[in-house]
């Protein structure tokens, strides 16, 4: 494994630890943790490697692959997302068990104002590295909505 970036940061903690766990897993091959969870040995790296954050897809497969149990590395990963945010971890577990219970890229009906929505496509952005075009093609049409405007003028 290489060394971890210098200087502290969450993002070099949270690869820590997770070294900590593949350490503790008898430090099984990076393709040895592929064939057991599925993800592909460069996006394994990135979870240990403390240079990029890391999807919750990528953590939870190198949290099974080494015999773990990723829902206890969840809050971690969150922590980790919030402090890259800049926001609360509280706001962000709220808003993540929303819209994966959902499914659906729409906020609730309980948005408040357009700062509130905002802070919400922010933490969406940073939780699932969507881009903003990646939202919108999720998002249901409206007839204010491009897609809609267009499905409206060619009849489909």
């Amino acid at each position: 494994m290489s060394p971890l970036p210098p200087g502290p940061s969450a993002l070099r903690d949270f690869a820590a630890e997770m070294r900590l766990l593949r350490r503790r897993a008898g430090t099984p091959s990076l393709t040895l943790m592929r064939q057991r969870c599925g993800i592909a040995e460069p996006t394994l790296h990135k979870v240990h490697s403390g240079l990029h954050r890391p999807t919750w897809e990528a953590v939870r497969g190198y949290v099974e692959a080494c015999g773990g149990d990723p829902e206890e590395w969840r809050a971690s990963w969150i922590r980790l997302c919030a402090e890259q945010a800049g926001t609360d971890p509280r706001f962000c577990a709220q808003t993540l068990a929303r819209w994966t219970r959902t499914g659906r890229y729409t906020p609730s009906e309980s948005v408040a104002d357009a700062a509130e929505l905002r802070r919400l496509l922010r933490t969406l952005l940073m939780f699932h590295g969507r881009s903003l075009r990646t939202l919108a093609l999720r998002a249901p049409a409206t007839p204010t909505t491009p897609s809609a405007r267009s499905c409206a003028a060619t009849g489909g």
